[in-house]
């Protein structure tokens, strides 16, 4: 029996948010679901095949969000966690590599805290990730991860995924947060936390 694990973040839609207005999310559910190498899209090992030997304690998952589904690879990478992103055909969806607020470039770094401290009296972050993806579909799955593994990351599109606690008015709420490196901010969900809930790194 495949051990199943779940990453679940229901996410409730606001009449309004916090800060500049950004176009609103429908609600989901994510469920990540361990699975077996050989149940992995062959198009995303042959694109792994590289980077593979260089990580360790990897995993192989596939997640479901509404109607999305996926395939993720998850592993330790040159000291970060890494969860990679597929689609059904092996094609990169993100990069995603998990990180601390104080190893980003300082003007990013400062962007990002300018907007939590201009919008709330209070944050607390919990986790942040930089997240790539290719800039458009002629740059291929293998030729994106070559990119990324050779320290080449401005020839991809790189934006920060951010999971803050905050105070509001009505009192302390919890956001998923999506913005790009100048700190405009692209989305914002609330995560509404389950006891299931757990961040599989």
């Amino acid at each position: 029996m495949h051990h199943v694990c779940l990453h679940i973040g229901t996410i409730l839609l606001l009449g309004f948010l916090f800060g500049p207005q950004v176009r609103a999310q429908a609600p989901k559910e994510e469920v990540e679901t361990r699975i077996p190498i050989r149940a992995f899209p062959d198009a995303a090992l042959t694109a792994l095949a590289d980077l593979r030997p260089e990580t360790r304690r990897e995993r192989f998952y596939t997640e479901q969000s509404g109607d999305h589904h996926s395939f993720e690879y998850k592993a330790k990478w040159q000291r970060h966690w890494l969860s990679i992103e597929f689609d059904d055909a092996g094609r990169l969806e993100d990069i995603e590599e998990l990180e601390k607020l104080r190893r980003l470039p300082p003007d990013h770094r400062a962007a990002l805290k300018a907007y939590f401290e201009t919008h709330y009296t209070g944050y607390h972050l919990r986790r942040l990730q930089r997240q790539y993806s290719a800039p458009d579909s002629s740059v291929t799955t293998a030729e994106a991860l070559r990119l990324f593994q050779a320290g080449e990351r401005e020839a991809l599109v790189l934006r920060y995924e951010l999971e803050v606690e905050v105070k509001t008015p009505e009192g302390l709420a919890e956001y998923e947060y999506l913005f790009d490196p100048t700190g405009k901010l692209l989305s914002q969900r609330p995560i509404v936390r389950r006891s299931a809930d757990h961040v599989l790194y």
